[in-house]
């Protein structure tokens, strides 16, 4: 199983984002647009579908890039409004405030309801049932915000999907699965590992693994990104490299592994219930 997500937000949104005021992100040189449609094209010609988890701020203002995306036949999920850690949300209590705000965009603009979520940075709250409650209330299916790195909680070691169950319903969940550089360096299938790592090692380990969970940004595919003060010099750095071989990269992936959608994957997984773990909340 081989599911190509994409994270739609500004190229300027890194680790230390919300260091930068949010009325300062006019400022910076808007990149979206173009490089989201590097990536469509891309698509178009190989005839793949992807999520495309979008940014409520990129939302509001590029509703035309949304419609885009959705009448290219791609499945469109949820990114928080403002790439805010998950934990912060909670701990202010926003966090159901932030769902309802974004996905209502999102689903005036497309008419279609959104039913999946992907937390900015991968921050799955440690504590689930808050946010698995959240996300359920608000419609939400499936969810990608865990990156399996193992911890206390069993669920926090699972590299394949697995459901939470609150109740009588059920949230599916399509980890973040890692897989270990030379037996000891824990590499991701996507975004900054993608352009550093040779493009065979890449589908070797995807060609060893049942399941991937193949993710990047825009900003993976410029090869113009603007140099800011505002950054660090090691984020400068990183939205340069490998940006100029990446869409040749992706082009070949793309020839080479047939993708589906977080959607077209948990209708896969529905069929065979049984097979896909269960973790129940209390």
């Amino acid at each position: 199983m081989n599911i190509l997500t994409f994270d739609i937000e500004e190229w300027f949104l890194s680790r230390n984002d919300e260091k930068i005021p949010i009325d300062k992100w006019e400022s910076f040189e808007q990149r979206v647009e173009v490089n989201t449609r590097r990536i469509l094209d891309l698509l178009d010609h190989h005839q793949q579908k992807a999520t495309f988890f979008i940014l409520g701020w990129i939302t509001e203002k590029y509703p035309a890039l949304v419609l885009e995306i959705d009448k290219a036949g791609h499945e469109i999920g949820y990114h928080s409004y403002y790439h805010f850690h998950i934990d912060k949300l909670l701990e202010n209590g926003t966090f159901k405030e932030d769902l309802n705000r974004g996905l209502g965009i999102l689903e005036s603009i497309t008419g279609k309801k959104i039913t999946s979520y992907r937390a900015p940075y991968f921050s799955f709250a440690n504590e689930p049932k808050p946010v698995v409650e959240a996300l359920l209330n608000a419609g939400i299916k499936n969810d990608s915000s865990i990156i399996a790195r193992g911890g206390k909680q069993a669920w926090f070691q699972h590299a394949e999907p697995f459901v939470f169950a609150q109740g009588e319903q059920q949230l599916f969940e399509f980890p973040l699965n890692r897989q270990s550089l030379f037996q000891c360096v824990p590499v991701s299938l996507g975004s900054g590992y993608f352009r550093i790592l040779p493009l065979r090692l890449i589908t070797q380990m995807m060609k060893k693994s049942t399941y991937n969970m193949v993710y990047f940004h825009p900003r993976d595919f410029d090869v113009d990104a603007p140099f800011s003060s505002r950054l660090s010099l090691g984020r400068n750095l990183l939205n340069r490299i490998g940006t100029k071989q990446a869409a040749n990269k992706l082009d070949i992936l793309l020839s080479e592994f047939k993708f589906s959608t977080i959607g077209e994957a948990q209708d896969i997984l529905s069929t065979n219930p049984t097979e896909v773990p269960i973790f129940k909340l209390k």
